[in-house]
């Protein structure tokens, strides 16, 4: 950074640099160079102060930048996913005070990275060409973790979908036993009921003979 102005200079591999990049309203001193959107090629965000904000820019692979997103003045800058989703987020500490402000990442990008242009006449353009490769292999390394760590939650949520059927399951079964053998305590006392009354009746008609006997007998 000079004079609050960003500038890229790319190097011709034999001692010399030109520069094909200059952004004159960053007003602060952190910059960063992240693939925050995951299209394999390096962004540039940098703080701002005194009203130019932190300021995000979207790199195309062959050192030009469009600006994508701006945020609030910022003495510091922090990069990290912080919310574990496979995209950049930026801590912000706020100028003049303590508070932090983060910003969430949400990439638009489609991911499709293709391989085109590769040349390797000269030492620049291999070093070019280079650069586009390493950017597709980034790329695709990010891809297959994203995809990799997305697997892993879909199949701890099938786990957790499975055993949680299972423990219904359990739960459905204990019902029915109960019912059935609420059922069946009902039939048996059902079936207690009336042999006791079927006793008693018997007992008490026996008891009216056996009394009348006795009184014939004396008689």
């Amino acid at each position: 950074t000079i004079n609050q102005t960003v500038n890229i200079l790319r190097s011709s591999g034999v001692g010399s640099f030109t520069n094909i990049f200059n952004e004159g309203s960053a007003g602060g001193d952190a910059q960063f160079f992240y693939d925050f959107n995951n299209d394999g090629n390096l962004d540039l965000i940098f703080n701002g102060v005194s009203g130019s904000g932190t300021r995000l820019l979207l790199g195309d692979g062959a050192g030009s930048f469009t600006p994508s997103s701006t945020g609030i003045d910022a003495d510091q800058l922090i990069i990290g996913d912080f919310d574990n989703d496979g995209f950049l987020d930026v801590g912000q500490q706020i100028v003049s005070g303590s508070d932090i402000s983060v910003l969430f990442g949400q990439s638009t990008s489609s991911n499709a990275f293709t391989l085109s242009g590769i040349d390797l006449t000269t030492a620049y353009d291999a070093l070019t060409s280079y650069n586009e490769v390493s950017g597709y292999l980034t790329s695709a390394e990010l891809n297959r973790g994203k995809l990799g760590a997305q697997l892993s939650r879909l199949e701890a949520a099938a786990s957790d979908v499975a055993n949680k059927r299972d423990l219904f399951a359990d739960a459905a079964s204990t019902i029915r036993d109960i019912d059935v053998a609420q059922e069946v305590a009902n039939l048996v006392r059902q079936q207690v009921l009336r042999d006791s009354a079927a006793a008693l009746q018997s007992i008490g008609s026996l008891d009216a003979n056996l009394v009348y006997s006795l009184y014939n007998g004396l008689g």
